[in-house]
């Protein structure tokens, strides 16, 4: 009742005072159907495709490749043992 008050029974609306909200502008799920189906059919859309290589090519990320440094040998000390001997 809170989120569809035009579903009111006319006893709710004289006791909660329901005669003073308007009916709903459209069918909130029919305009959501209709918008899922525009918005998927231009995904579809080569152009679309197109448009996403554009913006990933100028928009994308910008690190390069990892640069790994040259490792440097460790000195090991004669005293330390070895794990694998």
């Amino acid at each position: 009742m809170i989120h569809t008050p035009w579903l009111m029974t006319p006893a709710q609306k004289e006791r909660y005072g329901g005669n003073t909200y308007i009916s709903p502008v459209c069918a909130h799920e029919q305009a959501a159907r209709v918008a899922r189906k525009a918005v998927g059919d231009f995904r579809k859309q080569q152009v679309s495709k197109t448009e996403t290589d554009r913006v990933l090519l100028r928009h994308g990320s910008r690190k390069g490749p990892v640069q790994k440094r040259p490792r440097v040998p460790s000195k090991q000390q004669s005293d330390q043992l070895s794990l694998f001997d």
